[in-house]
Parts: structure tokens; C-alpha cells; sequence
């Protein structure tokens, strides 16, 4: 049997903790790279479009000609991030159709490289950081700021 890449983390997600009733099964929450290619983005997008509710963490996506646009997702339509001129989108979020309603992109802590969106009283946030560099994002160091805006806990896994 192959194995899919991707790679599941259900106890870095606390937002079931936010749900109404004891009944409602916690969010599942994915991170994958997506090493630009239409391949692997076929395949999550095909893996995910068959769950009820889900958040994706993507990094290095494949984006179309304009090098901002995220391509390869068909049967998704949440898909969030915040590439502008002549730097090339590697990092986004893909959400379920159900959460859209609840979900708000911040484009004040997104870049290329760093792609932020509140759902509800969480923020989850998709980071490329290249592992030759030798600095932090910028965007993710303006989180803090965000969740003390918020009036959120920050809460790092």
C-alpha cells in the first residue's frame, strides 16, 4: 500500500476545544510541501476533497504563469494566500467548503512565504522558512502582536 505523504498532526490542533457540543469530532489538521508540483496537489486535492472538514498547511505549492495564483485544486475552493509582484507564492492554506464562512485571511501577518487565517478564535498559519536560512520569517514574528490584537493565547506546538 503507498503511502501518502502527508502528514497529520490531531494533537497541535485544539479547535474542537472551541465546539458547542461534546458530539462534534475534532478538526484534522495536515501539513504537506507540495515541492511545485502539480502531482502532489492533484493528489491532496483528490485525499481532501472526500473529508467532511479539514485545514491543509501548505508550503511551496505549484502556482500558475503569474507565480502568485495557487494552481492545481479542482474540487477546493478555499484556498488562501498572499503572494503580490515578482516573488513566487510558497506558502498557503486550503480550508473545507464548510469552514469558509468562518474563516478570515490576514493579510497584515501573510506574505510569500507566510500565509495566516483566523478561524473562529484560532489563527492557523502556513510557514515556508528555507533550511539554508538563518533568520525567521518576519510574518511570523509579527504573530505575537496579532494574538495580543485578538485578544487571543498563543500557543506554540
Amino acid at each position: 500500500m503507498r503511502q501518502h505523504p502527508i502528514q497529520h498532526h490531531p494533537q497541535s490542533n485544539p479547535y474542537h476545544a472551541t465546539k458547542s457540543t461534546s458530539t462534534e469530532q475534532p478538526l484534522p489538521c495536515y501539513q504537506i510541501n507540495l515541492h511545485k508540483s502539480l502531482g502532489p496537489t492533484a493528489e491532496l486535492d483528490r485525499v481532501l476533497s472526500g473529508l467532511p472538514g479539514f485545514i491543509a498547511l501548505i508550503q511551496e505549492p505549484a502556482v500558475k504563469k503569474n507565480l502568485t495564483s495557487i494552481d492545481g485544486f479542482h474540487y477546493i475552493k478555499g484556498v488562501f494566500n498572499n503572494a503580490v509582484g515578482p516573488y513566487r507564492t510558497r506558502a498557503g492554506i486550503v480550508i473545507s467548503y464548510n469552514l469558509i464562512q468562518d474563516a478570515s485571511f490576514l493579510p497584515s501577518f501573510s506574505d510569500h512565504d507566510v500565509c495566516s487565517v483566523r478561524i473562529k478564535n484560532m489563527v492557523f498559519c502556513s510557514v515556508y522558512w528555507h533550511q539554508l536560512a538563518k533568520d525567521i520569517p518576519s510574518k511570523l514574528l509579527d504573530l505575537p502582536e496579532l494574538y495580543k490584537l485578538l485578544s487571543l493565547a498563543l500557543t506554540i506546538p
